[in-house]
């Protein structure tokens, strides 16, 4: 089960995901973010278990100048998933 805190200070908002994060709760957290600040970050270290479509979803959150702020090996993890992915 995904859970989302947002917490908006001035021009600066950060999403605290926790849990499991799967393709049906990109709309959750696309929402979360919506009319948000410019500068978002999605924070992903209390995040257990991500699928394939969540992943990409984050690198095009990346994409899209969104920081987001993860473990080292789950980073690592997602841009090689995706890499693997799609050959």
């Amino acid at each position: 089960m995904l859970r989302i805190e947002k917490d908006c200070h001035g021009c600066l908002t950060r999403l605290l995901l926790s849990g499991r994060i799967q393709s049906d709760d990109i709309v959750s957290v696309q929402t979360a973010m919506s009319g948000c600040c410019e500068r978002k970050i999605l924070d992903l270290r209390e995040v257990t278990l991500v699928d394939l479509e969540v992943v990409r979803f984050q690198v095009s959150c990346e994409d899209e100048g969104i920081e987001l702020c993860a473990s080292g090996f789950f980073a690592s993890a997602r841009r090689g998933a995706v890499g693997k992915a799609d050959n």
